[in-house]
């Protein structure tokens, strides 16, 4: 048995093999995670009740309204003075990042190894690599949202509200990034180790993990609306994400490439089918989904490749050539 406190100089995804690596730990620790996370739900539901009835009043009646309540409802209302809509973002943001302590408990507690394995390989996290494919990824995607309002396809929304879109994005400073971590550190960590411990297969490792965080979204109700091509796109990009931590050898490329788009998505420029209720600052028609999104997803996920790796030269952990010139 390794020592879960040692560095080992092995590749991220193999890093199941630290610590307490039996099958059975697997067969355990996934359905405890699951556990905890409710657990985290619950708790927060609670908490955010009593906070309520602190600060606001009432029984909590209010708050479990909102809780049940659909967003666009809740911004639709005349006497909506956006506080529910803010709730709800906070509450559904939160949903998703209780992921993250629910697997960096189980982690070290279960499989007897430091849940900094679930990030990175080695003593230190490549921040340059993160930066590289964050950067790459928002420049490409900020290129694409100029080619809408020229080509006249999108409009700036005309329901923006400044004030809570300000509001929104002080939070989404902090919730963001723990909803990206959450994700990444379960589905392109914890469950591609994993599987790794199952599989030596490269397929296997690769598939697996994607398919299930693109069938996560099937349950989306912009997907349902958005149709199967949606359901592909969302797969597409999970196949990419996990080619990311295969090229990259850990969670930074893939994060930052997944902390771009949700900025983007969420933040900036949406389409009435796949939005969460959250009022971006530009709208885009319904989206008509079919093989011309396709296959720009897979140019912008090739041209994202090759201007981080290629072009760019960009090893985990070390500086590209042209930046080692008088070091």
């Amino acid at each position: 048995m390794n020592d879960g406190n040692l560095d080992q100089d092995i590749p991220f995804i193999e890093q199941a093999q630290i610590g307490a690596p039996a099958r059975w730990r697997y067969l355990i620790s996934l359905p405890l995670i699951f556990a905890l996370w409710f657990l985290f739900i619950i708790l927060a539901e609670v908490a955010g009740t009593f906070a309520y009835v602190k600060f606001v009043g009432g029984d909590g009646s209010d708050f479990i309204r909102l809780l049940s309540e659909e967003v666009p409802n809740l911004l639709a209302s005349e006497n909506s003075d956006s506080t529910g809509y803010i709730v709800q973002y906070i509450l559904l943001m939160l949903s998703i990042s209780l992921f993250l302590p629910a697997n960096l408990l189980v982690v070290p507690l279960i499989h007897r190894r430091k849940w900094r394995t679930l990030l990175h390989v080695g003593a230190r996290i490549n921040w340059r690599g993160f930066r590289a494919s964050l950067s790459v990824s928002l420049l490409l995607l900020l290129i694409w949202v100029n080619l809408i309002l020229v080509s006249g396809e999108g409009r700036f929304n005309p329901n923006f509200d400044l004030r809570v879109w300000i509001i929104v994005v002080l939070l989404s400073c902090v919730l963001i990034p723990l909803q990206i971590l959450a994700e990444e550190v379960f589905f392109r960590g914890y469950l591609m180790q994993a599987v790794a411990r199952f599989t030596a297969g490269f397929w296997l490792r690769w598939l697996i993990p994607a398919f299930l965080f693109g069938a996560l979204h099937f349950f989306n109700d912009g997907v349902v609306e958005a149709g199967w091509w949606a359901m592909v796109y969302y797969i597409l990009i999970s196949l990419y994400l996990g080619l990311l931590v295969f090229r990259g050898n850990g969670l930074e490329y893939s994060a930052g490439f997944h902390l771009s788009t949700n900025i983007i998505a969420l933040l900036i420029i949406t389409s009435p089918d796949l939005s969460l209720g959250i009022s971006t600052l530009i709208e885009a028609p319904d989206s008509i989904w079919g093989a011309n999104e396709i296959l720009f997803g897979l140019g912008y996920f090739a041209l994202h490749y090759v201007l981080v790796f290629s072009w760019m030269r960009l090893r985990h952990g070390e500086r590209p050539p042209w930046r080692r010139v008088g070091a």
